[in-house]
């Protein structure tokens, strides 16, 4: 008789006396000449959870909104309310590796995101919400043990009281898993104080998200906010792009005319390959497409061809790309020209065919949610470019300003330079050569001319703007992205 015992075990390890008793109940005995096999697999799914209850103090509000999320009010008598008990934070997490605690805090009405708000200052200095000058107040913030439970070890000097950290901090950590999920693993309660000396009255209002991450050596929580992740609501934040590799470009942004526009040129390096997860484009588009072009399919993606500033940007329908960082006089200083694009490489040659005026490309090389800006010739529409000239005071029946028009095109062109806007006189790539940087701004739309060696775009100069101008498309020109489909 013989036995064969099978074992395939993914997750985590089990201990020795576990696999002992699997081997026990899994032997199987079979007739000569036979096999029986038993494959067991067994996932064990890493958990850990951060959880809290309100803190009460003699004075002091407390409410939940069942979520996480907690509010203590006061109507703050320094002589009465020293001290407001915080929340009690209960962690549960069966890492083998632990977990850490980090904190951090900011003032402003959105909690999930803690970026979308005004970080505390170098002081943790808060705005009040009066408008008299000066108004701030410090905040400080200390973790103390609650009596009956096991407490995380504390760091950074949080048993006493520190000031409210500005970015992600390690206030406590746990070196091994906790208690079995169906009780608290380590609990501890965070409390707080507010420096009230020479303080006119206010309200003043501060707020600290507390986030668990495992095991308790993975890095801090990143406070960036990435272009593929945002929301009409970020608008107005730095952000990035997750498509960056190495050094990051950091994008500022708008609310210009109800749309969110990116209000620094696209920095996307050239041999980057673009996927439908992190790009404006679609599954189905990257399935069908086929080496060509300079552009270049590779599995599931699209790879940008690699970045030239000596060659290419010819009269020709192919993708060019020049990474020249800030190349002209004219972008000497941030938000800097960065990168120049030809109209396929824009569009990942989803308009290199269209030889119809006034049609739209429909993939771009925008990060995934935003999309290369539109535009139309003719009166009364509605496209992205024409809707950013009437935000900037312009008419919904005018593409074109120049000496002539109200307002005129030094006028236009002048609010178009001016921030929050920030078009830059960019100059563009031709035959390999590098012009007009400092003079006139060169940014592409999604929009084909009526044939196809050329393609609309906004243009201007210290005189004209021309929000549906037309180029060859194998020139090299800047990238403006807009939030939305």
């Amino acid at each position: 008789m013989k036995t064969k015992s099978l074992f395939i075990l993914s997750g985590v390890s089990l201990s020795l006396a576990m696999i002992s008793a699997l081997a026990f109940s899994s032997a199987v005995s079979y007739a000569e000449g036979s096999d029986a096999i038993d494959e067991l697999q067994v996932t064990v799914n890493v958990s850990c959870t951060l959880s809290s209850t309100l803190g009460t103090t003699p004075g002091v509000t407390a409410s939940t909104d069942g979520e996480g999320n907690n509010t203590y009010t006061t109507s703050l008598n320094p002589e009465t309310v020293k001290e407001i008990n915080g929340s009690i934070l209960s962690t549960v997490c069966n890492d083998s590796g632990g977990y850490s605690l980090y904190a951090i805090g900011y003032s402003g009405d959105s909690y999930e995101a803690p970026d979308n708000t005004k970080m505390l200052g170098t002081n943790s200095n808060i705005n009040t919400s009066t408008t008299t000058t000066g108004d701030t107040a410090s905040w400080s913030m200390k973790l103390a043990e609650v009596s009956g439970y096991t407490p995380p070890t504390i760091l950074n000097s949080f048993d006493d009281y520190h000031v409210v950290p500005e970015t992600y901090t390690q206030i406590a950590k746990y070196t091994s898993a906790t208690a079995a999920a169906t009780s608290p693993g380590a609990t501890i309660q965070a409390k707080y104080q507010l420096y009230t000396g020479f303080q006119e009255s206010g309200t003043y209002t501060s707020k600290v998200k507390y986030t668990i991450v495992h095991p308790n050596t993975a890095p801090a929580p990143s406070t960036k906010t990435y272009m593929q992740d945002a929301t009409l609501a970020d608008c107005g934040k730095t952000m990035y792009d997750k498509r960056d590799s190495g050094t990051e470009t950091a994008y500022t942004t708008a609310l210009i005319g109800g749309q969110c526009w990116m209000t620094t040129n696209l920095n996307l390096a050239g041999g980057t390959a673009l996927s439908a997860d992190d790009t404006d484009v679609t599954s189905a588009y990257i399935s069908s497409f086929t080496t060509s072009n300079n552009l270049t399919k590779s599995g599931d993606t699209i790879v940008l061809p690699a970045s030239t500033t000596s060659s290419g940007f010819d009269t020709d329908n192919y993708s060019y790309v020049a990474n020249s960082g800030n190349a002209s006089s004219n972008c000497s200083t941030a938000p800097g020209c960065y990168s120049y694009y030809s109209w396929d490489a824009a569009t990942l040659g989803s308009g290199r065919t269209i030889a119809t005026d006034n049609t739209d490309a429909e993939q771009s090389i925008c990060p995934k949610g935003w999309h290369l800006p539109n535009t139309r010739t003719g009166t009364n529409n509605t496209s992205d470019f024409r809707k950013l000239m009437i935000a900037l005071g312009g008419s919904s029946s005018k593409e074109n300003y120049d000496s002539s028009t109200t307002p005129t095109g030094a006028t236009m062109s002048t609010t178009l330079q001016a921030s929050p806007n920030n078009f830059l006189r960019a100059g563009y790539y031709i035959v390999g050569s590098f012009d007009l940087g400092g003079r006139s701004g060169y940014y592409w739309s999604s929009t084909s001319y009526s044939n196809n060696s050329r393609a609309r775009l906004l243009f201007f100069n210290s005189s004209y703007v021309y929000s549906a101008n037309y180029f060859s498309r194998g020139q090299g020109y800047s990238v403006r992205c807009v939030l939305g489909s």
